[in-house]
C-alpha cells in the first residue's frame, strides 16, 4: 500500500498544502475508507476545515491494492510544516 500511496501522495500535497498552510494549518489528522476493489470512497480530515477540502477532493477516487477485508479504514497524520 505505501508504494502506490507514495506515488501519488506528492502530487496531491503540492496542489492543496498551500492553501492549508495559508489558512494557518500545519498538520492534520485523515481517515480514509478503501473499498474492496481499493478505490478510497471517502477522505475524511480533522479539523473539518475548508482549506482541507482540497486534501479530500484529491484523495476520493484514488486506488490501493484491494484490501483483506472491506472496508478497510486508513488512519493517516500529515505535517505540512516545511
Amino acid at each position: 500500500m505505501l508504494p502506490v500511496h507514495n506515488s501519488f501522495w506528492a502530487r496531491v500535497a503540492a496542489t492543496c498544502a498551500p492553501q492549508a498552510r495559508a489558512a494557518g494549518i500545519t498538520s492534520f489528522q485523515a481517515i480514509a475508507a478503501v473499498n474492496g476493489s481499493g478505490v478510497i470512497t471517502e477522505y475524511l480530515v480533522h479539523p473539518e476545515a475548508p482549506a482541507l477540502q482540497c486534501f479530500s477532493k484529491h484523495m476520493v477516487g484514488r486506488k490501493y491494492p484491494s484490501p483483506p477485508e472491506s472496508p478497510l479504514y486508513e488512519l493517516f497524520s500529515v505535517n505540512l510544516a516545511r
